[in-house]
């Protein structure tokens, strides 16, 4: 997606710029992009977020453009959400796994 060779700068940003307020969409706060939802972090950076569900399992894909961290969740049922494990995972990713009161 990035560098040029898919989709070019201009109709990259076009597709990552947040267009229609998705508040109900978590994370709470989103905006719909074109394809993706786009949010701002705690700390101040975009979110970049899609998740999908069929009939054979649940996938999340966050990533964080400005720490260069993606993270991808699959599972086999389709009830299943990666917001718990997301959260986790970011903690120990970013070191806040101690920090859970600042």
């Amino acid at each position: 997606m990035y560098g040029g060779l898919l989709l070019s700068e201009e109709s990259l940003l076009e597709m990552l710029t947040p267009h229609v307020e998705a508040p109900s969409t978590p994370p709470r706060g989103n905006s719909s992009g074109y394809g993706l939802y786009v949010s701002t972090t705690p700390w101040g950076t975009r979110r970049i977020v899609r998740s999908g569900t069929s009939q054979f399992g649940h996938s999340d894909y966050w990533h964080y453009p400005e720490e260069g961290v993606v993270l991808v969740l699959t599972t086999n049922t389709q009830h299943a959400t990666g917001w718990q494990v997301h959260d986790t995972l970011i903690d120990v990713i970013f070191g806040r796994f101690n920090n859970k009161d600042e």
